[in-house]
């Protein structure tokens, strides 16, 4: 009874004492030549340090105040600001990092108790909708593996920035929470931009994937059993493929065209010639056609650049040791043809494309 009790702006300018000027020096922060840490582990015994340190604030508080001249609504209320940050260390989903740098806010966030009853019962308070974001966005933007990616180093920002400036001005929170919503904005727009980079890689490579399997398909399918020299199977299954799958990819009704039964005629050609070998009746007939073929194939490949050039002589040289009447010499041809190219295996079956998870976050 009789005792004076403690005004609003002397119980603010209390707080303001035990107020930090910054985040603790054991969270990471960019350097003087502005590198930014990649990762940090804050483990169990830290968020242990960071609740005991919210504890020790309030005492700080009391131990500078006589708690007794502390109106009962403020005293209220501080431990109900207390209550809110242990609840946002409880949080299960929010990395620990996360935890304990939005922990920094605990003693502006008193002040704003203070300053504001309207705090804790209106959810559309702003500094309210500040925390609530910090939390929200932390779940989701923060990766304790590295920092640099998502939002940590931006929410570090503006933490500091309350606790240089913050006094009484509560008008400092709306100017955080649209810095922050703009940058949280902006990540996620990257991040659909990423995603569907991603998701047309994915169908890229699977369009691609299915046209080589049908491409090699209707090969096979033609070939059937048959083993041919290495010049016909490099061919067959290297430079035509690749023109069989680039006219799919271009065009996914090529098989309906008139190229497609051209390119289709050039395989059952070269098959033909092939199997004539030793068949002198066979031979003669084919090697009026050989000059036509070579000049079909030619063409074909003509917008493939020369990648397959070395292929392409050493099938020229194939396919005119198998009409050749002076097969000897012929061989010689294509012999000295297959030297310069690199022995590759038979092309094999493509495996199926597989479905590729989209990076979680872009790049800052």
């Amino acid at each position: 009874a009789g005792r004076s009790m403690l005004d609003t702006p002397s119980l603010v300018s209390a707080i303001g004492t035990i107020q930090p000027s910054r985040s603790a020096s054991y969270l990471p922060s960019p350097s003087l030549d502005g590198e930014f840490p990649a990762s940090m582990e804050v483990d169990m015994e830290i968020l242990e340090q960071v609740r005991e340190r919210l504890i020790e604030e309030r005492e700080n508080l009391f131990r500078g105040v006589d708690r007794n001249e502390i109106p009962s609504a403020d005293l209220d209320t501080i431990e109900l600001v207390g209550m809110l940050f242990e609840h946002v260390l409880n949080e299960e989903d929010l990395p620990n990092i996360a935890k304990a740098l939005i922990s920094h806010l605990h003693t502006p966030y008193l002040k704003v108790a203070i300053l504001d009853h309207r705090f804790l019962i209106d959810s559309r308070h702003i500094a309210r909708k500040l925390l609530n974001m910090m939390v929200d966005v932390g779940r989701v933007w923060i990766e304790e593996d590295d920092l640099r990616r998502g939002i940590y180093y931006q929410m570090q920002e503006c933490v500091n920035l309350i606790l240089a400036e913050f006094a009484d001005d509560i008008g400092l929170f709306k100017l955080v929470y649209d810095k922050l919503n703009n940058q949280v904005t902006e990540l996620e727009q990257k991040a659909k931009v990423v995603e569907a980079r991603a998701r047309e890689a994915a169908k890229g490579r699977e369009r691609l994937e299915n046209a080589r399997a049908r491409a090699h398909r209707i090969v096979q399918d033609r070939v059937g059993e048959r083993r041919f020299p290495p010049a016909a199977e490099r061919f067959l299954n290297h430079a035509w493929l690749d023109k069989m799958i680039l006219m799919l990819l271009r065009n996914p009704d090529a098989e309906n065209s008139e190229e497609w039964q051209q390119v289709l005629a050039v395989v059952d050609d070269v098959i033909q010639v092939c199997d004539s070998r030793g068949d002198a009746r066979k031979r003669a007939a084919l090697k009026k056609k050989l000059p036509d073929l070579k000049q079909r194939i030619e063409n074909g490949l003509a917008s493939m650049g020369d990648f397959h050039q070395p292929d392409l002589q050493a099938l020229f040289g194939l396919l005119t040791s198998a009409v050749s009447e002076d097969e000897a010499g012929a061989e010689e041809i294509v012999t000295r043809a297959a030297k310069a190219v690199p022995d590759r295996p038979r092309a094999k079956p493509p495996k199926a494309a597989s479905k590729q998870t989209p990076p979680r976050h872009p790049e800052p």
